[in-house]
C-alpha cells in the first residue's frame, strides 16, 4: 500500500470509529428555554445536568441514568428529562414500570391521578390532596430511540394539562440522536 491510500485508510478507519462511538444527545439539549418556557409559565434559569451515574435497582441495573432540570422562579417550577440506557425494547419496557413506582408511590400517597396513554407514551398529572403539600407534578414516560425517557414538572403553582406533558415530551424525544 502506498504511503496516500496508507493515510486514507488510517484517516477513514478512524472517522468510523468516532462516528461508532459518538455518544447520545446530551440529556440537556433534549429541551430547549422556550420549550421549557412554553409550559413553565417563566423563563427558566440555566438547565443543570446531575453526574451521571448508573440505575441501582430493577432489571436496568448498572444501566447508565442522565438527569437534567431547569428552575423556573417565576411559577417555583422545575421541569426535569430523565433518560436511561442504551436499552433494548424488553429493557425500556421494564425500566419504564421501574421509573413509573415513583409515581405509584405518589398517587397512593393521597395524591388524584389524572391520566392519558397516547401511542405507548404514558402521561400523568398528580394533583396533591387535601393532605398532601404541593408540587403539582405531570409527567410522561416512554420509549424513545433506544432509551427509556420519562419528562416532568414539579410546580408550587402552575399545572400541566395532558396535552401540554405529552407536548414536551414529544420535544424532548425527537431530540433524540
Amino acid at each position: 500500500m502506498t504511503t496516500p491510500t496508507l493515510a486514507f485508510a488510517a484517516a477513514f478507519a478512524l472517522a468510523a470509529l468516532s462516528f461508532a462511538q459518538q455518544p447520545q444527545t446530551p440529556v440537556c439539549g433534549l429541551l430547549s428555554a422556550d420549550d421549557v418556557q412554553a409550559v413553565a409559565g417563566g423563563a427558566p434559569g440555566s438547565p443543570v445536568r446531575s453526574v451521571p451515574g448508573k440505575m441501582a435497582t430493577g432489571p436496568a441495573t448498572g444501566k447508565l441514568i442522565r438527569v437534567c432540570s431547569w428552575p423556573v422562579a417565576a411559577t417555583r417550577s422545575e421541569v426535569h428529562v430523565t433518560m436511561v440506557g442504551p436499552l433494548d425494547s424488553a429493557g425500556q419496557a421494564a425500566t419504564l414500570v421501574t421509573l413509573g413506582d415513583e409515581v405509584r408511590r405518589l398517587h397512593r400517597n393521597g395524591m388524584a391521578e389524572e391520566v392519558k396513554d397516547v401511542g405507548g407514551i404514558h402521561c400523568s398529572i398528580l394533583t396533591p390532596g387535601k393532605a398532601t403539600k404541593p408540587p403539582r407534578i405531570s409527567t410522561c414516560m416512554g420509549a424513545a430511540k433506544d432509551v427509556a425517557l420519562l419528562v416532568d414538572m414539579r410546580s408550587q403553582t402552575k399545572a400541566l394539562t395532558l396535552d401540554e406533558a405529552k407536548h414536551l415530551f414529544d420535544a424532548a424525544a425527537a431530540r433524540l440522536r
